[in-house]
């Protein structure tokens, strides 16, 4: 239960108190080429995945924020590990395809590169972006949508941390601290709710103020290039 809370403490230090300076201050065109680029060299060639993973670290490499590699690399590993074991032993139990050692490597390398990559586009996700793109659209009512949603957050993995501990201290298993986490988080987003009835009823009438950081715009419009680039035969 102890390893869960580090990791969730993590996610939300990573995630929640870093501002949206560096990667995230990026332009949102650039991170929609990026992501574009993403799916389209992951359709185009598998082992693009690779190069996506790669640049993910460079542009994280340059924001000096490293901190969500960690925890990020621990919660991919699990379901690559599940991938790459579970195709393995249908392998061996004479199931085609037949799947070598090598490839069941093969298979836990890609599914940890698409994991990572997934989660730093996470990461970088911007709600003030989101919401002046939705105000942009003419959706001026859903456009405090994910600024709350952002707010609810934190509050979440707060008290999931919270309930973790209270659960370490009586000797529970972290499974039925869940339940509690979730009561807390749905009391938070009532509160919330409640409190911004005015702003949820009423159309935003302006956009949010952003700056917009130009290094990292050209990192990401960059790296959506080598994708491509990469991808194309």
């Amino acid at each position: 239960m102890r390893v869960i809370g580090a990791l969730v403490s993590l996610i939300y230090r990573s995630l929640f108190l870093k501002g949206t300076s560096g990667a995230k201050a990026a332009h949102s065109l650039a991170k929609l080429a990026y992501v574009s680029a993403f799916v389209a060299a992951a359709y185009l060639r598998g082992d693009s995945v690779y190069v996506a993973a790669a640049t993910a670290a460079l542009i994280a490499l340059a924001d000096s924020r490293l901190d969500w590699a960690g925890p990020a690399t621990l919660l991919s590993s699990i379901p690559a590990t599940w991938y790459a074991l579970t195709a393995y032993l249908i392998s061996l139990a004479g199931i085609p395809p037949v799947v070598t050692f090598t490839d069941a490597a093969i298979i836990f390398a890609r599914a940890l590169a698409y994991s990572l990559t997934i989660m730093f586009i996470i990461y970088s996700i911007d709600p003030v972006s989101i919401s002046n793109a939705l105000h942009a659209l003419g959706a001026r009512k859903a456009s405090s949508a994910p600024l709350l949603i952002w707010r609810v957050m934190p509050y979440g993995l707060s008290a999931m941390m919270e309930s973790l501990a209270i659960g370490e201290l009586k000797g529970e298993r972290a499974s039925k601290r869940i339940a509690p986490a979730i009561a807390t988080i749905i009391e938070h987003g009532r509160g919330i709710e409640a409190s911004a009835y005015l702003r949820l009823a009423a159309e935003m009438v302006h956009r949010l103020p952003r700056r917009t950081d130009r290094f990292f715009t050209a990192l990401y419009t960059l790296s959506a290039a080598a994708l491509i680039l990469w991808a194309l035969p």
